[in-house]
């Protein structure tokens, strides 16, 4: 029987599917699963490349001198990099079940370690006498650049790179200009977005840094010292300390935008012997009413006090009933000074502005007391429109003066607050909810009602609410800091992002490298 010419067709479609069919299962059975496990060798191999160079760097900069920055250069091309506490691990993603090892076996070697997880294969490193005091997560960057930062002895920060700009602040245009102006040198500053609880408007940052750059390049009063944001837009600052002798700048920056997904950018720009600039006040928003560093006593209506950082000019005015006393001032503090007081006939008086509805109050205290009860306390600390800060043992209270109906005192219960140590004290009430925090953390939350809010009564910090000297002595006794009073309710990322700021200002911001012009 002959076959015809479409037969003949027929077959040959027939055996190309079938070889087409071979094929392709060739393919999905053994080409592409190779092809899978050696994508997944070369990802395995520079992960190994990856984490040696960057262990490589973190042992040689932590023997450098504290403040020492250095950059590395990273390839994470379909790589994971996390670097938390006192470890750093860098892995890949494989789309099938071929490994190098066997999963959930973890291999030591030294303080270097890998194992399987799933499709995940991670090389990690653990270091047992140096911690990172922020952490980062970092995935499929072709090339990445690292800041690493040395804060304290065995500690690291660490943050990525922002890319530098080419212009360069021009004071006489005020913005960024190929015509580069008076500044010679710069540095970039990175706001770490991990340490910022949530995006935040015109908050002020504290920068808190030892550089012997600004003693080689700055003026001794840092008049020359300015601030930009990336768009070279001038930031409103506030110096508090500069101690130009030992490279100390302790400065108040307010940023109109700070973020808490991305790494916030600013300059700071110094070597201008032509500049000539002076504190702001502006660096504090409208609803700041007192703002006090408390780091050095200086004159008041011819009585040692202390100034308002804000335009309400609400000074402080130290009160000694012994005369012969010397006040305990300039004595070290939580950011710079602080003033001390001696538990007896000493305190501070504050004129304080009306506050109305709302008000967020915060400090910085250092307690000396276990057992005693000692306050601070507004106006009488009877009166309806008056508050009293009762601190006792490792909490605080709050009355909130007279009203219908009387509130009474409310407080933290096993609070936090530590003796010979700095605690960080805030509470904020709108005449129907009174909130607690210590530490930046919430304590407490209670339902309150009261007829009016707070009134403009003197503000007598340290001073005991029921008498004074010389009937009885029950003043604080210990370290006050930092006073901030404001008619508004700070968020609770607001009071976070400031704790997490000023409790640790090496690890809230990343220094660059020095520019010059």
């Amino acid at each position: 029987m002959i076959k015809s010419k479409g037969d003949n067709e027929i077959i040959s479609q027939a055996l190309i599917i079938l070889i087409v069919t071979i094929t392709v299962g060739l393919i999905i059975t053994v080409l592409i699963p190779f092809i899978g496990e050696m994508q997944s060798k070369i990802r395995y191999e520079n992960s190994i490349k990856q984490l040696d160079l960057l262990d490589q760097q973190i042992l040689e900069i932590i023997n450098e001198p504290i403040g020492s920055t250095k950059q590395i250069s990273l390839n994470l091309s379909q790589l994971y990099l996390n670097i938390d506490n006192n470890k750093v691990e860098i892995y890949s993603i494989t789309n099938n079940n071929s490994s190098f090892f066997k999963d959930g076996l973890r291999v030591d070697e030294g303080n270097k370690y890998k194992y399987r997880e799933g499709q995940k294969i991670v090389i990690g490193i653990s270091y047992s006498n140096i911690s990172f005091s922020n952490s980062i997560n970092l995935e499929n960057k072709n090339n990445i650049t690292l800041i690493l930062k040395k804060t304290h002895k065995d500690r690291l920060s660490v943050a990525q790179e922002y890319v530098t700009r080419t212009e360069w602040y021009n004071p006489s245009s005020n913005i960024y200009s190929q015509n580069q102006g008076d500044f010679e040198y710069r540095k970039l500053l990175l706001i770490n977005s991990s340490k910022v609880d949530g995006d935040l408007e015109n908050f002020p940052v504290l920068i808190d840094l030892e550089d012997e750059d600004l003693k080689l390049y700055a003026k001794e009063d840092g008049s020359d010292i300015i601030f930009t944001d990336e768009n070279g837009n001038k930031l409103k600052r506030e110096i508090e300390n500069y101690n130009f002798e030992h490279s100390n700048l302790i400065v108040w920056v307010k940023l109109p935008y700070l973020s808490s997904t991305k790494d916030t950018p600013i300059y700071m720009y110094f070597g201008n012997s032509l500049a000539n600039e002076s504190n702001d006040k502006e660096t504090w928003d409208n609803y700041y009413k007192t703002v006090m560093h408390f780091n050095e006593i200086v004159a008041v209506n011819n009585t040692p006090g202390f100034l308002d950082s804000t335009t309400n000019n609400n000074t402080g005015t130290l009160k000694l009933f012994d005369f012969d006393e010397t006040s305990n001032t300039g004595v070290t503090g939580k950011i710079g000074s602080s003033v001390l007081l001696d538990g007896l006939d000493d305190y501070i008086q504050i004129t304080q502005p009306t506050i109305g509805d709302n008000i967020t109050y915060s400090q910085w205290i250092n307690k000396k007391f276990t057992n005693s009860r000692r306050a601070t306390k507004s106006g009488n600390g009877t009166s309806d429109s008056d508050y009293i800060i009762q601190y006792i043992e490792d909490n605080f209270r709050i009355y909130l003066g007279g009203g219908t109906p009387t509130p009474g005192y409310h407080g933290t219960s096993n609070g936090g607050i530590k003796t010979n140590d700095w605690s960080y004290i805030t509470w904020s009430y709108d005449k129907s909810q009174l909130k607690l925090y210590v530490d930046g953390d919430l304590k407490r939350t209670i339902d309150v009602s009261k007829t009016t809010g707070i009134g403009n009564n003197p503000l007598y910090l340290g001073l005991y609410y029921g008498c004074g000297p010389p009937t009885c002595y029950e003043n604080f006794l210990g370290n006050f800091d930092e006073l901030r009073i404001s008619n508004t309710i700070r968020s609770p990322e607001w009071i976070k992002t400031k704790y997490n700021n000023q409790s640790d200002p090496q690890s809230f911001i990343n220094i660059g490298l020095l520019e010059k012009q």
